[in-house]
Order: structure tokens, then sequence, then C-alpha cells
């Protein structure tokens, strides 16, 4: 973290949301994740330890922002998706706008429901828990300039590029060995 942060306020700022993703029973923060910067600075590899760490698919649904702020098919489906989850990771935000800014206060904020809907079910409200955690090269637009909207955002910037000859291969897969994993949350914990 120290390598692509560059910044020790960023790296416990990164601690406490993934302290905070344990918390399963409370959204009371009512905060998302936004980690921005360039291609090739450890980004998806945060993002993909912390899935991991989290319990991997069980535990983690990876739906894009801007599905479950849609008027579309998307915002219909995609946020039944979150249910019983622990967070919702997806390490490549479209920048694309975001349609309906007001639904990612109901994503985050405690006592807001959402309304979700499955396949020959009708929709039903649900509550989720789910922390939201976002990686993009640039922030998402949305439809209009909406303070409470970009508020809900914890912006950091992860744009130490590392150059392509000098990238370890094998970082995710040695960063989710069982042992490294338990450091990470005991990191967590802390």
């Amino acid at each position: 973290l120290e390598e692509v942060t560059q910044d020790e306020k960023a790296m416990k700022t990164l601690q406490e949301f993934v302290g905070y993703s344990l918390m399963h029973w409370t959204r009371k923060y009512g905060k998302m994740l936004m980690l921005l910067g360039p291609t090739r600075t450890g980004k998806s590899t945060f993002l993909n330890v912390v899935e991991e760490l989290l319990g991997g698919e069980d535990n983690v649904s990876n739906q894009p922002l801007e599905d479950l702020c849609s008027d579309g098919s998307a915002g219909r489906w995609s946020p039944n998706h979150l249910e019983g989850k622990l967070a919702n990771i997806h390490p490549d935000l479209d920048g694309d706008k975001i349609e309906r800014q007001g639904r990612a206060k109901n994503l985050t904020e405690d006592g807001e429901s959402i309304n979700a809907e499955r396949k020959r079910v009708s929709h039903y409200e649900i509550e989720p828990n789910a922390k939201h955690m976002y990686a993009a090269n640039s922030p998402p637009s949305a439809n209009r300039h909406e303070d409470a909207f970009y508020n809900r955002f914890l912006t950091l910037k992860f744009d130490n590029q590392i150059p392509r000859g000098e990238q370890d291969e094998d970082l995710e897969d040695r960063l989710t060995e069982p042992e490294v994993l338990n450091g990470i949350f005991k990191w967590a914990l802390d």
C-alpha cells in the first residue's frame, strides 16, 4: 500500500474501510470506497485481496454502481445480488453517467431500503449492508452535480504506476495465502 498510495492517511483510510466491511450489521457511516488512478497502480489487486479476505463470492457481489443506480433492466435485477453480502466490489467502474444518484444514498445509508427483484418473484424491499468498493481510472459522472452523491465516496488516489517490467506477477497470490490473509484480517480489525 505504501508503494501504490504513497500517503499514510490514505493507508489508514483503506485500513479503516476494510475493517468497516467486516461490520456486516450496519451501514452507519454511509460511505463507498472509490480508488482512482491510471492502470497498473494496484487498485484491482487491492480489491481482489479484500474480496478474498471477505470470503469470495459467498460473501461478495460484483455489481457495477452504474447498474445498481440504473432505471433500466440492470437497475431492476442487480440489487438482489446485494442481499446477505458483506461487500459489493467492482474493479472497473465505467465512466458512464450514474442515472439515479439518490440510489447511492439508499445503498449506503443505515435504515434505507431499495427495491430488489428476482425472476418469477415480485419485487421486494431489502436493506443491504454490503459495503461498496469501486476502482476507476476517472470518477463517475452524474446527470447533475449533487454534493450528496459525491459525498458518499471516500476517494483515494492510486497514482503510482508500476511499469510492466517491474510488476510482481505473483503478488496477489502471495497476499491471498491463508497466513497472509490472517495478518490482513488482524490489520483490518485494528
